[in-house]
């Protein structure tokens, strides 16, 4: 944006960054902020990143404060995992110090957090509510459901209402989510999610044809795996190791990320490592379809949050106009913000799914139809201005 915007300050875990769907949503987000008059406060251990997602933190000062799990994974995680949690609330005093010096010595006149784990969230709330500083709080996940448990779980329970209704504004990452905060919290959260410039993705798209390999039809999954994701990508990835055929073209998988877990791998599972965000276009192009696995799985926690997320990866893969495949529940908020441009297996079937994909294999005038309805729905509302109308403006000095 050209107009002048206010000093701001970031506080958060994970710095913005290409790396999973939260810290990139936010990279994008900050990306044409004035660089001069940003500041981000994050977690120490996260700041500490592999040299390609450091690459892509934003071009502004960053401040960081240790984590209490220190920098390896500690084993067995089902001890050391709640005990660093715990030990880790300590760190909001810290961090409200921290941030405090910040806000004395760069004139900051506002403070946004994306809440993750407790720590950060809560120390900008009470750090707003002491300075009076307005707070801007973007949910792209249920700060309650991804903190359910042990004494973190109990301190957002506490706080998670106050802080949403203190907050001078509210988004959240699907309409879904905005429907079920107005009935639980009493609140009015606009829905914000990920924006891009989606020309590169055309452009790349282009330039390379489909079904450009005989004998492979290469399915392309990008992001991390975790609980909600896992479960239904085992399976897929089962059906791939067992041989594959669709058409007489043998199925393929390409995973881009920061991992991939021992179970998933194969002869026909290929684990690609981490991509630079700007190289992705010319990745996600060599994709014959692109995967979106989603947990079938009942569990309370996962249920809520898969009600309620969207996954940056889709808005990618339709800016990409290659084909996209859901494999979800259907009540998930992915289903329902992005089924209409998507094919969408709604169970967890093996045959279902490799209908799907002898359909979407086929590269005809109705899987073209889809990817150009893709394309256009990101450009009409995931586009950076866009972005600027619903999110940047705010900021405005």
């Amino acid at each position: 944006m050209s107009v002048r915007l206010k000093r701001l300050l970031y506080m958060s875990e994970h710095p913005p960054s290409s790396v999973g769907g939260q810290p990139l949503i936010v990279n994008k987000l900050l990306r044409d902020y004035d660089m001069e008059r940003l500041d981000v406060l994050c977690d120490k251990r996260f700041h500490r990143a592999d040299p390609l997602v450091r690459g892509t933190f934003l071009p502004c000062r960053h401040t960081v404060v240790p984590n209490a799990e220190g920098a390896t994974n500690l084993r067995p995680r089902r001890v050391f995992a709640p005990l660093g949690e715990n030990v880790n609330l300590l760190r909001v005093g810290p961090i409200m110090r921290a941030a405090q010096h910040i806000v004395s010595t760069r004139g900051i006149d506002a403070i946004l957090t994306v809440p993750w784990r407790c720590e950060f969230a809560l120390a900008a709330y009470r750090l707003s509510v002491a300075t009076g500083l307005p707070l801007y709080v973007f949910e792209t996940d249920d700060w309650g459901a991804m903190n359910a448990r042990f004494m973190a779980g109990r301190l957002v329970r506490r706080n998670q209402t106050q802080l949403l209704r203190h907050a001078t504004k509210l988004w959240v990452t699907s309409p879904a989510m905005a429907e079920r905060y107005r009935e639980r919290f009493g609140v009015e959260g606009e829905f914000l999610f990920h924006y891009l410039d989606a020309e590169p993705y055309a452009r790349a798209s282009a330039a390379r044809e489909r079904l450009s390999e005989p004998g492979i039809l290469r399915l392309m999954y990008t992001g991390a795996i975790n609980d909600m994701f896992f479960d239904t990508m085992l399976q897929i990835c089962r059906q791939i190791h067992a041989g594959l055929d669709i058409d007489g073209r043998c199925v393929e998988l390409d995973v881009y990320g920061s991992a991939l877990p021992a179970a998933f791998r194969g002869p026909h599972v290929h684990y690609r490592g981490l991509v630079a965000s700007d190289a992705i276009p010319a990745v996600l192009a060599a994709a014959d379809v692109t995967l979106i696995a989603v947990t079938f799985d009942p569990g309370s926690d996962l249920v809520d949050l898969v009600r309620t997320s969207l996954y940056t990866k889709t808005v990618d893969y339709l800016a990409a106009n290659r084909p996209v495949l859901i494999v979800s529940p259907s009540y998930a908020a992915e289903v329902r913000y992005f089924g209409d441009v998507a094919t969408v297996v709604d169970e967890p079937d093996a045959d279902r799914i490799v209908s799907a994909l002898a359909a979407l294999a086929r590269d005809d005038e109705a899987v073209a139809r889809q990817c150009e309805r893709g394309l256009e729905f990101v450009r009409a509302h995931h586009s950076l201005a866009r972005r600027d109308e619903v999110f940047l403006r705010h900021f405005a000095a």
